[in-house]
């Protein structure tokens, strides 16, 4: 953590504790995209598919509450730019019937080129390493009703994810699985729902690493 301008760390003989608060990220940047149909026999259907993600810089707002020993210590917020990294991915997707499909992805996202800079003039650089990451997930369709009542879908997924880490050559090996159940009714709505659970650990010099994230999302698509 880079210290706001014009502190001086650590303070001696003082206990200190310092709380960094990030605020208004704001940025900009395009997504392009392309899918093929390679090849179609009767309900097989294989796709080919390729998106970039610009590099853009984000402008933010950070804030420290200092306390020390003798009290807090004041420091003013301040601006800071962060020069986030362009990524690149391509898939695969393969239609084996009309109720089964699997897909597969890898993405590329150039950590080495993002840079932290501060408002006293300090460029960071603190990752070392690009990553790679490789997904693959299937889904499965019922039509309990027929084809024009509803279709529900069952999602499931594993994926690697590697994270870099602060000022260190090597990234963080981070593993993952996904599980997910819609429901859509054509021309009415759709309803989705999926967890996610990320895993990794590493030593990092004096560092251990240990990663646990659960995510759960739901959405109402209403069509009109």
């Amino acid at each position: 953590m880079h210290p706001p301008s014009g502190a001086s760390f650590p303070i001696p003989g003082q206990f200190l504790n310092t709380t960094e608060t990030i605020d208004n990220f704001r940025g900009c940047n395009f997504t392009v995209g392309l899918l093929w149909d390679v090849d179609e026999k009767e309900e097989n259907l294989l796709t080919l598919g390729l998106v970039y993600h610009t590099p853009f810089t984000a402008k933010m707002e950070r804030e420290f509450d200092v306390v020390t020993s003798g009290g807090p210590v004041p420091f003013p917020q301040e601006d800071m730019d962060i020069d986030m990294p362009a990524s690149l991915g391509a898939g695969v997707n393969y239609r084996i019937s009309d109720a089964l499909s699997i897909a597969f992805d890898v993405e590329w996202k150039e950590w080495s080129k993002f840079k932290q800079k501060y408002a006293d003039g300090t460029l960071d650089s603190p990752y070392n390493s690009d990553t790679l990451a490789y997904r693959l997930g299937f889904e499965k369709l019922a039509f309990p009703g027929g084809l024009r009542e509803s279709v529900f879908a069952y999602r499931g997924g594993l994926f690697y994810e590697p994270r870099p880490v602060l000022n260190y050559p090597d990234t963080l090996p981070v593993y993952g699985l996904s599980a997910g159940l819609g429901w859509t009714v054509p021309d009415q709505c759709s309803l989705d729902f999926a967890y996610q659970f990320r895993w990794g650990n590493e030593d990092v010099g004096d560092i251990d690493y240990d990663i646990e994230e659960h995510f759960f999302v739901g959405s109402l698509i209403i069509y009109f």
